[in-house]
């Protein structure tokens, strides 16, 4: 049994092509790929029968015999048919019982169609040869990413912290975590010694008070701060840079370079002579 879309073999061994043994083989095949809308067969006995007519009407199926002496209608399952058999004779010679030749002739055949019937290539020695290599990249993926897996900030409500302050010199305000609005962001209130306000702050722009570090937090922080700045909104070096002295130029005029050829004018001493 071959599946027209695909290519797909089936191969079952049976001991008798009976009606009944050739629609338990069908039920076992429908069971693990569904039931087609239509089988086309030859016009064997148990294809005929009338057992077999009522289990394709019973599952809904359309059966198609193919011409008397015609095997061409039905030519997709006569060339595997001549297939199979070319590849079982070759192999007459090779040790192993007739399952295990059968088993090894459909795990080669069936690598191409599978990949339309079951959506994925299937494994074979050949690939002990070529190792896919997209485990590989994909592990070295996933290592790259836990390397550079930076430590995230998360804050409780209520929790002590202090917050960058974009107002005056004193770039650093105590405040306390109110809500999280965000992945990483949060509303904080600021002391009420000065202000008290709501303000909303990135976890990069936060910092535990509690914390030993905290000072060498702000200075880091304030570090990258003034970097950021510096190459936005700072001159550069080339601004303050003092510019060359000029060189000294020479007083001596210079003739002009003239764009145009000069005309030759004729002289008017001769403009009331008459010639004969």
């Amino acid at each position: 049994m071959v599946d027209a879309h695909s290519k797909w073999p089936e191969v079952i061994k049976m001991k008798n092509i009976t009606s009944e043994s050739t629609i338990n083989v069908l039920r076992t095949i429908f069971s693990r790929n569904g039931i087609p809308s239509r089988i086309v067969s030859d016009n064997g006995p148990q294809f005929t029968s009338q057992e077999f007519e009522n289990f394709m009407q019973l599952n809904g199926i359309k059966h198609i015999r193919s011409a008397s002496y015609h095997p061409s209608t039905n030519g997709l399952a006569e060339r595997f048919v001549q297939t199979f058999k070319q590849a079982m004779k070759s192999s007459s010679n090779d040790s192993g019982t007739v399952s295990k030749k059968l088993a090894q002739f459909l795990l080669a055949y069936r690598n191409t169609p599978a990949k339309l019937m079951i959506g994925r290539e299937l494994k074979t020695r050949m690939n002990l040869l070529r190792p896919n290599i997209d485990n590989q990249v994909q592990r070295k993926q996933e290592e790259m990413c836990e390397r550079r897996k930076t430590y995230q900030r998360e804050f409780k409500d209520g929790q002590s912290v202090v917050v960058r302050d974009y107002r005056d010199k004193n770039k650093w305000t105590p405040g306390t975590i109110s809500t999280k609005t965000g992945p990483v962001s949060y509303r904080v209130q600021v002391d009420p010694t000065t202000i008290w306000t709501i303000w909303r702050r990135h976890a990069d722009q936060i910092i535990d008070s509690n914390i030993s570090s905290t000072e060498q937090a702000i200075s880091e922080q304030t570090t990258l701060d003034n970097n950021i700045s510096s190459e936005h909104g700072n001159p550069t070096e080339n601004e303050h840079r003092p510019q060359k002295p000029e060189e000294h130029k020479s007083n001596q005029p210079t003739t002009p370079v003239k764009r145009y050829p000069t005309r030759e004018r004729k002289s008017n001493k001769l403009k009331d002579l008459i010639y004969n």
